[in-house]
């Protein structure tokens, strides 16, 4: 296909309803045009690094496991059916794969504390540290030396933001992912359920559910010594 063609069937494709949209996407996908994927890729790609990130620990880890989705698209691309949109099977391989590695992760993690643990002396170094309070017992948060800052510059505090991503790492998994898709991404409803093949009312509640538990998480801290 020449490049005028291209850019033509691109305006075409994005001018279309959405579901024919995705047809047509897809057609030129598997014509093995670069351009739609690329276009696709810098859209998509950011916010499936974002969205692995609630299951892998470390940037790098999530990145591999986008790669490994977009590799996974290309393969599988022939098989999409149009059951749901392209976006929302996309995303459905990626929280598999990244699910499936956060498990491999901690597994690890777990086998590396066992053996840490069976040969550490009584006595550790670390067990001071450990109950002296963990990272925030140094911070100003924690010893009360500052005074309360008024909540808009509180949650621009680099400390405030890592526990409002803790807080949010913590939420049961289904509550992790609505909330990221819906407040972090900005996801629509409809799309949402439509990926986790959800009722409108069950995400809704999935929803209110992971913000108070977020919110309570974060006035606790907020209000901490």
């Amino acid at each position: 296909m020449t490049e005028d063609k291209q850019k033509e069937q691109s305006r075409k494709t994005d001018a279309a309803p959405p579901r024919k949209r995705d047809g047509a996407l897809v057609e030129r996908l598997r014509e093995g045009d670069q351009r739609a994927f690329l276009k696709l890729f810098r859209e998509w790609h950011p916010s499936m690094v974002r969205v692995a990130l609630n299951y892998v620990r470390g940037r790098s880890v999530a990145e591999e496991v986008a790669q490994e989705t977009w590799l996974h698209f290309m393969q599988q691309l022939g098989r999409f059916g149009g059951r749901s949109s392209l976006k929302t099977w996309t995303f459905r391989i990626l929280v598999n794969r990244a699910i499936n590695r956060g498990k491999r992760e901690h597994r690890a993690t777990t086998l590396v504390k066992d053996a840490l643990a069976s040969r550490a002396p009584t006595g550790h170094p670390d067990s001071n540290h450990q109950r002296g309070g963990g990272a925030l017992a140094g911070s100003t948060w924690a010893s009360g030396g500052n005074t309360l800052r008024s909540p808009e510059q509180t949650l621009l505090d680099a400390e405030t933001r890592a526990r409002l991503e803790e807080a949010i790492r913590s939420l049961p998994e289904k509550q992790k992912l609505v909330l990221t898709l819906r407040d972090v991404q900005g996801w629509r409803s409809v799309d949402v359920c439509e990926l986790l093949e959800i009722s409108a009312e069950n995400q809704r509640v999935i929803l209110h559910r992971a913000r108070v538990q977020v919110r309570d998480e974060l006035r606790a801290y907020i209000r901490r010594d």
